[in-house]
């Protein structure tokens, strides 16, 4: 497997963005433990050997809106993903996709990965500019940037975060995509 991470600038039009980003004003915020964070600490001896695993699940300080419905975009950033990993992929059986919404000043996103969620993860900035600050997403050892309406690919192994947001507020529009034949972690959330 080639570790990769790849941006179309300008993936989609100012009027989609502006659709998912008027999205939010309307639709219900998933509340459930798709929004958290699951980290795991290590305490090793003095020769880096493991000794003890501990994991905690914490709430991450944004709204988190679950796609259960597909839209044209899903279709399109499946199809390239495709094509850039030279792999069959799926949609995840809890949602087609999720919008991440950064509202209020926050610490962000901490380092982590997604492999037990999926092979390739996408990610599309829909705020422009002007509207926020902070809130950059980050892959470890990698250089790029996601401007406005860009999409990046990436490896669902590669560890990345999103720094803190210092003012306005930042939605992505985000997928998690499994290999046809990849189990997944799988947390379905229906409203009461």
């Amino acid at each position: 497997m080639k570790i990769k991470a790849v941006v179309f600038d300008n993936f989609i039009t100012e009027a989609e963005a502006k659709f998912f980003r008027d999205y939010v004003k309307y639709a219900v915020p998933n509340p459930s433990n798709q929004v958290s964070l699951k980290t795991v600490n290590h305490t090793l001896d003095k020769d880096g050997n493991k000794l003890k695993e501990e994991s905690s699940v914490n709430k991450v300080e944004r709204h988190y809106f679950s796609l259960r419905s597909p839209y044209n975009l899903h279709a399109r950033v499946k199809k390239l993903a495709e094509s850039e990993f030279n792999v069959k992929l799926k949609y995840r059986p809890d949602a087609y996709g999720h919008i991440m919404h950064y509202r209020k000043q926050c610490d962000g996103l901490h380092w982590h990965n997604e492999p037990g969620m999926a092979y390739v993860s996408a990610s599309v900035n829909i705020t422009p500019d002007h509207m926020y600050e902070g809130a950059d997403f980050q892959i470890k050892n990698w250089d790029g940037r996601t401007p406005y309406k860009s999409l990046i690919l990436y490896n669902s192994i590669m560890t990345h975060r999103v720094t803190e947001l210092v003012y306005g507020e930042k939605m992505s529009f985000v997928m998690w995509l499994p290999k046809h034949d990849q189990k997944v972690n799988n947390v379905p959330w229906k409203m009461e």
